[in-house]
């Protein structure tokens, strides 16, 4: 359900994320680096990438679950053992160009953390984070998001949604959190037009049409289910280096590792991320 949209220029656009920026957020958005687009906090509202196309070539999602967080920390005092707490950061982000792809894989995430015994760190980030997402306004041959029940516009996990269309950006506030974001727009902000639901529409199914010419089939998760032990899954393992980047790319990946460290003085208990393809 919309909390309210607009219709943004490109200018406008950019004036509302350097206004997040001046009212203190961290705005972690996809930048170029080498090449590729990674999300890191940004501190201009120009660099970061927002185009309708292009994907970061990893998920945002190690701004919620970090690669590796201290969970406590001790020290010797004497005869005592004083213990410190892990705090999460205070400070309110904004995962800003997030695809629908990446925004469902970090709900994913909220199964994990945020269901039965609830993780601290991860619910406090969780908590202090704000998802805008942009619709994807075209496919990359790699895209199959249609095929595992997504959507080139989906809103799974999703606070702010950006639509690419003629004249600027469709900009709609999801939730709560959304709308506490966008606030009741900026002065000037155009009214979305009547018609903004079957744009947004439209772009789903451009996308989606573009995706149908990727073999990837939705029947296909039935026959993976079905074949889990198959004998072809040793002939592919052979190949596999355990290098574990397969996990880490993923943006629904929650698997992690725990480390301990000490000395005379104390210690330091951390979480790191982990693979099930690492040998050990």
């Amino acid at each position: 359900m919309s909390h309210g949209q607009w219709l943004l220029t490109d200018e406008e656009l950019g004036g509302w994320i350097g206004h997040l920026l001046d009212e203190g957020n961290s705005v972690v958005a996809p930048i170029e680096e080498d090449g590729v687009l990674l999300f890191r906090p940004i501190a201009d509202a120009e660099h970061a990438v927002l185009g309708p196309s292009g994907k970061s070539t990893w998920s945002p999602k190690e701004f919620l679950f970090p690669r590796t967080e201290k969970l406590y920390g001790y020290s010797f005092a004497g005869s005592k053992v004083q213990l410190q707490s892990a705090q999460a950061p205070e400070q309110h982000q904004v995962l800003l160009a997030v695809r629908p792809c990446d925004a469902a894989g970090l709900a994913r995430l909220d199964d994990i953390f945020l269901s039965g015994t609830v993780d601290p760190l991860y619910a406090a980030r969780r908590a202090n984070t704000t998802v805008v997402s942009t619709a994807c306004g075209g496919a990359d041959p790699e895209c199959f998001c249609t095929a595992v029940g997504g959507s080139p516009v989906g809103t799974d996990g999703v606070d702010v949604l950006l639509v690419p269309v003629d004249g600027g950006w469709l900009l709609q506030a999801l939730t709560d959190q959304g709308a506490a974001l966008v606030g009741d727009g900026d002065e000037g902000w155009q009214a979305a037009p009547d018609d903004a639901a079957d744009q947004i529409a439209a772009v789903g199914e451009k996308t989606a049409a573009a995706m149908a010419r990727n073999p990837v089939m939705a029947e296909w998760s039935q026959v993976l289910e079905d074949g889990f032990e198959h004998s072809a899954w040793d002939r592919l393992t052979q190949n596999c280096l355990g290098c574990s980047i397969c996990s880490s790319v993923c943006p629904s990946c929650s698997c992690f590792d725990m480390n301990h460290e000490a000395n005379a003085w104390g210690g330091a208990q951390t979480r790191t991320w982990d693979a099930c393809t690492f040998e050990n």
